[in-house]
């Protein structure tokens, strides 16, 4: 199996989680307390996070990054860092790429631009590594 199609499979369970994560949001619609909703998905990540390994793991950490990022933006960013450093450590290049654009989006959001710019060419550094 070639790199690109053994990336495409891992990345399924990031595409797992983001339905999964999505369905909870549209679940949470119908739900009356905001409070409630936030915790239900927290909950459910959490549990991910906790019983999984791998790519499952890092997928679960950027989505409760991005919950956090809507919820509690104080938590926000150190979740990225720590979905980056965990992709790290397993050695999951494709991983590595998405947490660093990641963290660029928020950096950029920040409007620390130097920093951004630093993320994104370490995560364009990696992508050219697949072509």
């Amino acid at each position: 199996m070639d790199r690109v199609s053994n990336t495409l499979l891992k990345s399924k369970s990031y595409l797992r989680i983001s339905i999964f994560l999505l369905s909870l949001l549209i679940a949470g619609q119908i739900a009356s307390q905001t409070a409630d909703r936030s915790k239900v998905i927290e909950d459910s990540l959490n549990n991910i996070i906790d019983t999984s390994a791998g790519g499952e793991k890092f997928d679960a950490m950027i989505s409760l990054a991005h919950h956090y990022a809507i919820t509690r933006s104080s938590e926000y960013m150190s979740l990225k860092e720590e979905a980056l450093d965990y992709a790290e450590e397993i050695g999951d290049t494709m991983r590595q790429i998405i947490a660093h654009h990641s963290i660029t989006m928020t950096l950029l959001s920040y409007g620390d631009f130097n920093a951004a710019r630093s993320h994104l060419k370490k995560a364009y550094g990696m992508m050219l590594q697949f072509f």
